[in-house]
């Protein structure tokens, strides 16, 4: 979820950003495109759905 620490820790600066981050907060996905097929591809990859 976002706060101000994250925007900071992430460089979140414009919308639409997409961040994918796992449990280890290591960065797996990043587009500043809106959103695209692979962001779904690792949605679907990381969810199982």
């Amino acid at each position: 979820m976002g706060n101000n620490a994250v925007e900071k820790m992430y460089d979140v600066t414009g919308v639409p950003k997409f961040i994918l981050i796992d449990e280890e907060g290591q960065i797996i996905y990043e587009s500043s495109n809106g959103f695209e097929d692979s962001l779904a591809k690792k949605l679907k990859e990381k969810f199982n759905f």
